[in-house]
């Protein structure tokens, strides 16, 4: 089937929402995207991604290998496919670990881009090196850089690391790992690892730390984003091997082995963790809007009287000597509690509230100050960064050569799961390729960066 406009695809009724892109159901509009999972769940379909080009679309099938056909023979246009992480609210679903890195510069400078990376592959190496996993495979997606226009350079890269497989990829767990295992505890302190945006001052992390949520849409490879660049495809991307596809793929990994669990207050290394539905947050005649997982503080073993202090002082070298600082033990979070005579100077709404309290997200050492009153502000209910806690640990210096295995505080972080300390070959299976397999994948693939056309001829 040749190339078709989007706008002549077989589209039926608008209260179905649903479109045929070559003879494949896709969902768009309000509610696609859950319309789409309880097709593919009715039908046990194991493998979830949308595309995008006027707007998202949303589609199953039944495994990885028939996306794979789908993908590499079926569809006859520029590719825009995002994969769906659904390991969150599936438990018998797990997800390798991936990371999204990517800075801009002035210009291209592969050998520093080399030097980063090797930074951030020794990271990954040695934190898992830590919990056990003494020799991992990471596999590279390289092909994602670009020049942008203004004479800047954009570097992008994708590594993945398919032999461990985490319980999710979102908060307590995956997010957690790469946060304070690599981030934190490793990245954090180079220079190197971060960068400034045109235009801006803030310094931003190489690696994204955003991109650890539940029903994460992370780009296939060989798509190219639905953007003001690439809406005609001139930066479309080579279809990748059919080995490395499936290797690095992160939808379709039903019943394996889960080597890391997450790790929350009360909860046990063998302990299957709770996944929150829709109806635990509804109480009474009305619903009430749960908090967004990066509001809530896991794992912090309880009030921890020397935290509570500490913010108190942040607070008052902010002015604020009224607000008391109080640890809510049901939701495990830090809150300020309004004076009830002299009220609260907000320095995120920059006025004063007579009843509104404020709370605290920690990301350490970082403590955002945010509002109640505020959360329904776009750009207010993010808050404002107050400062910093003091350390309590030393972070991990990182060197090129091979780390020696170091002991870490692992009270905030993902757990080894006791029975998977050691890879096995069912794990090896689940992606049809062996440990040797992968390596000499890892040698292979990916090809050579961007190259500028006019090196070409």
């Amino acid at each position: 089937m040749g190339d078709i406009d989007i706008k002549s695809c077989t589209r039926q009724s608008d209260k179905d929402r649903n479109t045929s892109f070559f003879h494949h159901r896709f969902y768009y509009g309000k509610d696609s995207q859950a319309r789409s999972f309880a097709y593919g769940d009715e039908r046990k379909h194991t493998c979830f991604v949308k595309f995008q080009e006027d707007t998202h679309y949303y589609g199953s099938f039944i495994d990885a290998e028939a996306f794979w056909t789908y993908y590499s023979t079926t569809w006859n246009r520029p590719r825009r496919f995002f994969w769906l992480i659904r390991s969150f609210h599936i438990a018998e679903e797990g997800t390798p670990l991936y990371l999204d890195i990517e800075w801009t510069q002035g210009e291209r400078d592969d050998k520093d881009a080399e030097r980063k990376l090797e930074i951030i592959e020794q990271a990954i190496r040695h934190a898992f090196r830590a919990r056990g996993f003494e020799e991992i495979t990471i596999l590279k997606e390289t092909n994602l850089s670009r020049p942008l226009a203004g004479g800047i350079f954009k570097h992008s890269y994708h590594l993945f690391v398919p032999e461990i497989f985490f319980r999710h990829n979102a908060e307590g767990c995956m997010r957690e790992f790469v946060v304070t295992d690599i981030w934190e505890r490793q990245l954090k302190s180079r220079a190197e690892m971060h960068y400034t945006k045109a235009g801006s001052m803030e310094a931003k992390p190489i690696v994204d730390l955003g991109v650890y949520t539940k029903n994460r849409a992370f780009r296939v490879p060989g798509s190219i984003k639905w953007d003001k660049e690439n809406k005609e495809g001139k930066n479309a991307l080579s279809l990748p091997s059919r080995e490395f596809f499936l290797a690095t793929r992160l939808s379709s990994y039903r019943n394996v082995n889960i080597h890391i669990e997450p790790q929350v207050a009360g909860q046990t290394a063998n302990s299957t963790p709770k996944r929150r539905t829709r109806d635990q947050t509804q109480t009474g005649n009305s619903t009430r809007k749960k908090r967004t997982c990066d509001e809530t503080q896991t794992a912090q073993g309880g009030e921890d009287p020397t935290i509570a202090a500490e913010i108190q002082q942040l607070l008052e070298t902010k002015g604020d000597s009224f607000t008391r600082v109080v640890f809510n033990p049901s939701s495990g979070y830090y809150a300020g509690k309004t004076h009830p005579q002299a009220g609260r100077e907000c320095l995120v709404c920059q006025r004063k509230h007579d009843h509104e309290n404020c709370y605290f997200i920690i990301r350490h050492p970082d403590v955002y100050y945010r509002c109640q009153a505020a959360k329904n502000d776009q750009e207010k209910k993010k808050g404002v960064l107050l400062g910093q806690l003091l350390r309590r640990e030393t972070a991990v210096e990182l060197k090129l050569e091979p780390p020696i295995s170091t002991s870490m505080n692992q009270s905030a972080v993902p757990v080894v799961h006791p029975q998977s300390a050691k890879l096995t070959s069912e794990a090896g299976t689940a992606y049809h390729m062996t440990a040797g397999e992968l390596q000499a994948l890892a040698k292979t693939f990916p090809p050579a960066a961007w190259t500028d056309p006019a090196e070409k001829s």
